[in-house]
């Protein structure tokens, strides 16, 4: 299912992976921002600055990728296995995600429960 690992790729991710690795801006060219309306510029803009630390992270693990793997030419099947393999982690960290806020909600929002247990 997964394909060969380089020596020491773990020592230089945890290295050169870090938060601040990598700067992302995303530019709205100006036939866009010419095109709405100052309110809907700034709602679009708001949007735009919740992508830019995922993208960073998105980057974050392209260098894992290429630090753990000699290449990416690899087979269309290995893909999709690992692939299936993150699919099946995301879901799983979701439901449990979801299961902890459905048992123990987040601190700030406690303090305006007044029918949480304990409070």
């Amino acid at each position: 299912m997964t394909t060969e690992t380089r020596p020491g790729w773990q020592e230089r991710l945890a290295k050169l992976a870090v938060p601040g690795a990598f700067h992302v801006r995303i530019y709205v060219s100006d036939d866009v921002r010419a095109g709405l309306s100052s309110g809907e510029l700034d709602r679009l803009l708001d949007k735009v600055d919740l992508v830019v630390p995922f993208t960073e992270r998105l980057c974050r693990g392209m260098l894992k990728g290429t630090l753990k793997y000699e290449s990416d030419d690899v087979p269309i099947d290995v893909w999709e296995a690992m692939a299936d393999d993150d699919e099946a982690d995301a879901i799983n960290y979701r439901l449990l995600l979801a299961e902890a806020r459905r048992c123990r909600p987040p601190t700030a929002l406690m303090r305006y429960c007044k029918t949480w247990p304990g409070i």
